[in-house]
């Protein structure tokens, strides 16, 4: 009897939670370039890290993207992300997303894995441009003392205090376009 009350009560929920959650119907492209603010604050150095991806959105999103950092030694990464996309109270001009990430940093001409987590959202200034903030961690597996020496070049961070774990925040900027033309109803054979 409990456990029929627990599900009645959880459908119940998921119900009335439905009405203000929605998944977006448009299937669009997105060009994304961001900078990171907190390690521009974080590592006093200029310039900050920065990023370039391409992004496919629907109800969900999956991108690829690059970015830049000029630490010593300097980093490039190439990553991938994947997750669900979300407008909340019927607002489309709105999309929040969350998802995971995977991917791989070289320094100095060496790859070295990382995993992670991103959250964020974007603001549609028009119906092509968005702005918004994101942030991400990522587990990197060049955080290790072969490059510090020993960890007491590790910051303590905002949330995960890991010294294997990195934490970024940036503002991002966007330019979207649709991938199916307006008006196209599409070919039958």
């Amino acid at each position: 009897m409990k456990k029929t009350i627990l599900i009645i009560i959880l459908a119940i929920g998921f119900t009335a939670n439905a009405q203000w959650i929605s998944l977006p119907e448009e299937e669009s492209f997105q060009f994304t370039t961001w900078i990171d603010v907190v390690s521009a604050i974080n590592e006093e150095i200029t310039p900050p890290h920065t990023g370039i991806e391409i992004t496919y959105m629907g109800g969900g999103f999956v991108s690829l993207g690059i970015s830049y950092f000029d630490l010593t030694p300097a980093y490039f990464d190439i990553t991938g992300s994947g997750g669900i996309n979300l407008n909340l109270f019927n607002f489309d001009r709105v999309r929040y997303y969350a998802g995971g990430r995977i991917g791989v940093e070289f320094r100095e001409s060496n790859p070295y894995p990382l995993v992670g987590a991103v959250l964020g959202f974007d603001w549609k200034a028009t119906d092509n441009f968005s702005i918004g903030l994101r942030g991400w961690f990522d587990y990197r597996s060049s955080q290790d003392n072969q490059f510090y020496g020993d960890d007491s070049a590790y910051q303590s961070v905002l949330i995960i205090d890991n010294p294997m774990t990195q934490e970024n925040g940036a503002i991002v900027l966007n330019y979207t376009w649709d991938w199916k033309k307006k008006g196209s109803k599409g070919t039958t054979r």
